[in-house]
Parts: C-alpha cells; sequence; structure tokens
C-alpha cells in the first residue's frame, strides 16, 4: 500500500508516497524515508528513480512483530474531552484511531 507523512507536501522531500506493510507506517520507528529509496544509473547520489520504501523493508524485510506506533493528535477542545471509544484521525499518517484500545501511543501537537 502506498502511505506519506500528511504533514508534509507531497512534492516535499519527506513527502515522497513510500510502498510499506501498514497504513500507519509513518506512525512507526521504522519510518524513516529520507533514508531509503532506489537509485538508477552510475551518479545514483543524483537520480532518484521515485521509488521509496520503508526502511525494514528495505533491509530486512518486514519485522516479525509489528512495532507500536506513535500516532499525532491535533490538541482540539474535543480532543482534550477525548473518552474511551471515540475515534480520532491521526495528522501523519491518516488513520481513524480508536481512543482506549492499547493498541498505539499518541503525542498530541498543537
Amino acid at each position: 500500500m502506498k502511505v506519506r507523512d500528511r504533514r508534509y507536501e507531497i512534492i516535499s522531500y519527506k513527502g515522497y508516497e513510500i510502498d510499506c506493510p501498514y497504513v500507519d507506517c509513518p506512525c512507526l520507528p521504522c519510518y524513516e524515508v529520507q533514508n531509503c529509496g532506489y537509485y538508477v544509473g552510475t551518479d545514483s547520489f543524483y537520480n532518484p528513480s521515485g521509488n521509496f520504501d520503508c526502511k525494514t523493508r528495505v533491509h530486512i524485510g518486514c519485522l516479525n512483530q509489528k512495532p507500536r506506533p506513535k500516532h499525532l493528535f491535533e490538541n482540539t477542545k474535543e480532543f482534550q474531552n477525548r473518552k474511551a471509544g471515540d475515534i480520532f484521525r491521526c495528522i501523519r499518517c491518516g488513520q481513524l484511531c480508536k481512543i482506549g484500545k492499547g493498541e498505539f501511543d499518541f503525542e498530541i501537537i498543537n
């Protein structure tokens, strides 16, 4: 599946869509698109192909155990009054996340 860090424009350096195993890949600790990518030709430093992949798949394949994502949420009044079962969209990966399930960590940003 193709994902990207939605905090950045798609044309920016860290805004490339990449192939990754999970929808929340930009929120996983292994996501480092700036250290990845396939390069073509002998002048590889100057010739990126535009095909980016997540760090773990480039080097060792997907992890046997999925690492715990850390989603980012906007510090809104609604989020401040959250309760278990509420659903919010992560501003980094775009995934809908249900509060209280304990499947992810999160950070609140302004």
